[in-house]
């Protein structure tokens, strides 16, 4: 014996409450993944910054050009502290703190507000913070990707081996949209230091006095096994 058929007006309120029951998850999922990609962690978060080292920083790259140019055997070391107080110099002297709530008119293209870069296990995290508009609205957003050093060619390459955005971890299968939506904002790091690239090798490791990591670079061949050589 078959059931009877439901009344058309059943129907249609068993759809709507089913349409409302996936409308609310999808809202729900929504609001999760965006307060995930939203999360935002101020610059001095990941540590403090100085003139001097950036002083320091600048002073041993002038000196490694010149040996680099004459042809004469040397190398540098450079510490965290040391890069992120050039890069805040070189292209943020303004900026004091980037805030989340920051006015700025509005963009076409992402905007680049701070950067910084962090070692780890032989790797090199390269956090920046962008500005990014859509359908009027600012987001101020932390990106961050986990490279490692890669010889192509005959210049250094950075090959990317995670990608976060917030608190959420990217799928490697969408690096490349989020890279069309914010990569615009690395065309502000036009660096003077291109010539770095066509070193013979570099490596990260511990310092040899305080045994945090460093980012060593040589103008010649090196033969230690954890060092990033050209072929």
């Amino acid at each position: 014996m078959n059931p009877a058929p439901l009344p058309v007006k059943r129907k249609w309120i068993l759809g709507l409450l089913l349409m409302g029951a996936v409308l609310a998850a999808a809202l729900v999922a929504g609001g999760y993944l965006y307060t995930r990609l939203a999360a935002y962690a101020e610059p001095a978060s990941l540590g403090s910054l100085s003139s001097v080292d950036a002083g320091e920083a600048g002073r041993k790259l002038r000196q490694f050009e010149d040996s680099f140019k004459s042809n004469r055997r040397g190398f540098v070391r450079l510490d965290e502290s040391e890069i992120n107080s050039l890069l805040r110099q070189r292209y943020f002297p303004e900026r004091k703190e980037v805030g989340v709530s920051e006015v700025s008119p509005a963009a076409t293209v992402p905007q680049l507000l701070d950067a910084r870069v962090r070692f780890k296990d032989g790797e090199i995290t390269w956090f920046t913070w962008v500005r990014r508009d859509y359908m009027g609205c600012a987001f101020n957003l932390v990106w961050q990707r986990t490279v490692r050093i890669q010889r192509v060619g005959d210049h250094w390459n950075f090959q990317v081996v995670s990608m976060r955005v917030g608190r959420q971890t990217i799928p490697e299968s969408y690096w490349k949209v989020v890279q069309n939506w914010l990569g615009e904002s690395d065309q502000r790091l036009t660096d003077p230091y291109q010539w770095l690239t066509h070193l013979p090798a570099i490596e990260v490791k511990s310092s040899d006095v305080s045994q945090s990591l460093e980012l060593v670079l040589y103008n010649y061949v090196t033969t230690p096994a954890a060092t990033i050589q050209a072929p």
